[in-house]
C-alpha cells in the first residue's frame, strides 16, 4: 500500500519528476504511478490554481514512493507552497434563461474564489446578475455552464440529497424578503431550519444568537409584532442557527433605514470576525459594500472589478 504524506498547510503538490499528487480529505496526498491518473490530476490542479504547474509531466517513470517519505529527505521538500486553496471557487459560470425566442444571459463566464473567513460584497446595478450568482453559490439555481466548487468539490455534481444537505447545513441564506412564518414566534422561526433537519440546538447557542441580534426580549413575539429591522435580524439568525461556514445575504439592508442598516452591517462584521464565517453579501448600495473586506463589481452579468479594502 502506498504511504500517505500528511501536510498541515495546503500546498501545491509536485512530485520531483513533475507528477501531480492527488489531494485527499484532511490534507492528505497519495502518490500515483499511473501516467493517465497523473495527467488527470495535473489538469485538475492547473484548473484550481489557474496556471501551469512548476514542471510538466515527463515520460520518465516515477521513482519508488518510499523516496517521498524518506526521513532524511522530508516529503514537504517536494511541496511548493502556494496560497491556501480557496474555500469557494467558481469557474466560468454562466446562467442563461429562455425568454421567448431570445435567450437572456443573467451571468456570463464568471470566475472567482473566496477564502474561508472572507467578507465579500458583490455590488452592481439592478439586473446585473449578482443575485443569480448568489443563488448558484447557494445551491438554489443550477448554472447553465461552468462549475461551482466548495472546498474542492463540485457542488452540482452531487446528488440532490447531498445538495439539500449543503443548503441546510453548509450555506446559510438570507433572502431580501424575510420569509418568516407568521404563525411561529421569533425563536421558533429562528430554529426552524434545525427542526426541519431533525437536529437539536442547544439552548445556550439560541440564547447567544438572540443576544448577538439584540432580541432576547423578543423571542416570544410573532413577526407581526416585530419591526422590519427586527424581522430582518430574525431572518439572519435563522441562517446562522446551524452555524454554517458560509453565509449568503441577498440585499439584507434593502428594507432598513440608515440606522438599522449600519447596525446590521456592524453585526455582520462582528459575526465574520467571531465565527470565522465566510460572508458573501449582495447589494446595490456602495455604502453597504464598503463595509466588506473585498468588493466585487458586476455589470451585464460579468465581473468588471475585484478589489480589496484598503
Amino acid at each position: 500500500m502506498l504511504p500517505y504524506i500528511i501536510i498541515k498547510k495546503i500546498s501545491r503538490p509536485v512530485h520531483p519528476l513533475g507528477g501531480a499528487l492527488r489531494r485527499l480529505p484532511a490534507g492528505k496526498f497519495k502518490a500515483h504511478d499511473s501516467r493517465s491518473q497523473l495527467k488527470m490530476y495535473e489538469r485538475a490542479l492547473r484548473r484550481r490554481l489557474k496556471g501551469p504547474l512548476s514542471s510538466p509531466l515527463r515520460d520518465t517513470p516515477l521513482k519508488k514512493t518510499e523516496n517521498l517519505c524518506n526521513k532524511s529527505s522530508p516529503a514537504v521538500s517536494y511541496m511548493q507552497e502556494v496560497d491556501t486553496m480557496a474555500y469557494l471557487e467558481l469557474e466560468h459560470v454562466s446562467k442563461v434563461y429562455a425568454s421567448g425566442n431570445e435567450p437572456v444571459t443573467a451571468v456570463s463566464e464568471v470566475s472567482m474564489g473566496a477564502e474561508r473567513g472572507e467578507f465579500i460584497a458583490i455590488t452592481g446595478p439592478s439586473g446585473c446578475g449578482k443575485s443569480t450568482l448568489l443563488h448558484m453559490i447557494g445551491g438554489l439555481n443550477r448554472p447553465s455552464e461552468g462549475s461551482v466548487y466548495i472546498e474542492g468539490r463540485s457542488l452540482y455534481q452531487q446528488k440532490e440529497g447531498q445538495l439539500a444537505l449543503y443548503r441546510r447545513r453548509s450555506a446559510g441564506i438570507v433572502y431580501q424578503f424575510y420569509n418568516l412564518v407568521p404563525e411561529l414566534t421569533a425563536e421558533e422561526n429562528l430554529i426552524l431550519p434545525a427542526l426541519m433537519d431533525r437536529r437539536r440546538i442547544k439552548k445556550a447557542w439560541i440564547d447567544q444568537v438572540l443576544e448577538l441580534l439584540g432580541l432576547q426580549d423578543k423571542r416570544n413575539c410573532y413577526p407581526s409584532q416585530l419591526s422590519g429591522g427586527q424581522q430582518q435580524k430574525i431572518a439572519l439568525g435563522r441562517a446562522l442557527i446551524t452555524r454554517p461556514p458560509l453565509l449568503l445575504a441577498d440585499e439584507p439592508t434593502g428594507n432598513l433605514d440608515s440606522a438599522k442598516r449600519d447596525e446590521l452591517l456592524k453585526f455582520l462584521a462582528e459575526l465574520n470576525r467571531r465565527e470565522e464565517m465566510t460572508v458573501l453579501l449582495v447589494t446595490h448600495d456602495l455604502h453597504v459594500a464598503r463595509a466588506a473586506q473585498r468588493r466585487i463589481y458586476m455589470a451585464d452579468g460579468k465581473i468588471i472589478r475585484d478589489e480589496k479594502a484598503l
